[in-house]
C-alpha cells in the first residue's frame, strides 16, 4: 500500500501535544502500523479505536499494547469505515462516537481518505501526508485576477478540503522518523472541521474537475445530457446558472457561462454548481 512505519516515539508524542487531545476525547486511528503513534493516542485520550489492514501487524500491535485498557484495536480496512454510524467490512468497527481522526496516510491512499472525512463527523484531524499532497490540499482558492485561470494549482481535493476544513501544516517530518525512509518529503497536517459534503456532492465536484479546461457552458451541456449518472440538473436552462460571488475577473457577469471557466470560481461557487447538477437546487 506504499506505507512508511512511523519508527520515531518523540515525533509521536509531539504530534499527540499538538493535537491538544484531551482524556475526555476519543480517537478513531487509520493504520495501526508499528503501534508507535497508537501508544501516545492512549497515553493522552479517553478511548482509542486503532483499525489495521495487515493481519501479521494487528497480531504484532496488539501484543505490543495489550497494557492499555482504552485500546480497540480491529483487523480490517479502516477506510472501509463508514462515518457516523457505518460499519466496516468486518461489522465491528464504527466512527460515530469519535472526535478525532488520526493517522499517518499511506501516500497511494492520502486522496479516498481525505474525501471520506470530507463526509464523515470528526471534529478535526491530524494526519502525516506526503507534502505534496498537503500543498495540493491548501492550493489557492482562486487565481489572481490577471490570471484568466492559467498556472492555477487547484484540484477537485482542494475545494473539498478547503470547503470541509480549516487546515495548516503543523510541522516537516524527517524521511528518518519512519521504515523504510520514504523519498519525498513529509508533514503532519491538522484538519478542523467547518463543513461537510456528502458523497454525492463530492463525485459530482470530481466530475467537474474533470472538464476544467472547457467553459462552464459546456461543462453544463455534458453533465446534463452527456452523463447519466450526474441526476440531472433539476430543468431550465443550465447555461444561466447563477454563482454566488462574483467571478475572478473584475466587471464579469456572473452569468457569463460562455466566458468562465471552473478556475474562475470560488469554493463555494463551486459546490453551489455541484448542488444545482444533482437537482438539488433549481437552475436559473
Amino acid at each position: 500500500m506504499g506505507q512508511h512505519f512511523l519508527i520515531s516515539r518523540s515525533l509521536a508524542e509531539r504530534i499527540v501535544s499538538v493535537a491538544s487531545i484531551q482524556n475526555t476525547e476519543t480517537v478513531f486511528e487509520l493504520g495501526t502500523g508499528l503501534g508507535v503513534l497508537t501508544g501516545a493516542l492512549c497515553l493522552k485520550a479517553g478511548h482509542v479505536t486503532s483499525v489495521e489492514i495487515d493481519r501479521r501487524l494487528a497480531a504484532r500491535a496488539r501484543a505490543a499494547l495489550s497494557k492499555f485498557e482504552n485500546l480497540r484495536l480491529e483487523c480490517g480496512d479502516g477506510l472501509a469505515v463508514k462515518a457516523c454510524g457505518g460499519r466496516s467490512a468486518s461489522a465491528t468497527v464504527s466512527t460515530s462516537h469519535c472526535d478525532i481522526f488520526a493517522s499517518n496516510l499511506p501516500y497511494s491512499h492520502s486522496r479516498r481518505a481525505v474525501e471520506q472525512l470530507a463526509s464523515a463527523g470528526f471534529g478535526r484531524c491530524i494526519a502525516m501526508v506526503q507534502k505534496e499532497f498537503a500543498l495540493k490540499l491548501l492550493a489557492a482558492t482562486k487565481p489572481p485576477p490577471s490570471s484568466e485561470g492559467r498556472g492555477n494549482d487547484r484540484r477537485a481535493i482542494s475545494v473539498i478540503a478547503q470547503y470541509c476544513f480549516e487546515i495548516r501544516i503543523v510541522m516537516d517530518v524527517p524521511a528518518a522518523c519512519f521504515e523504510p525512509r520514504p523519498q519525498v518529503d513529509s508533514v503532519v497536517i491538522e484538519m478542523i472541521r467547518k463543513r461537510t459534503l456528502d458523497d454525492a456532492q463530492i463525485l459530482m465536484i470530481n466530475r467537474i474537475f474533470s472538464y476544467r479546461r472547457k467553459r462552464l457552458s459546456s461543462i453544463l451541456r455534458m453533465v446534463r445530457d452527456g452523463d447519466p449518472g450526474s441526476g440531472g440538473a433539476g430543468g431550465g436552462d443550465p447555461t444561466r446558472l447563477r454563482v454566488e460571488s462574483a467571478p475572478a475577473a473584475p466587471g464579469t457577469a456572473a452569468d457569463d457561462y460562455d466566458r468562465l471557466r471552473i478556475d474562475d470560481l470560488g469554493i463555494v461557487d463551486v459546490v453551489e454548481l455541484a448542488e444545482r447538477l444533482l437537482g438539488r437546487r433549481k437552475m436559473i
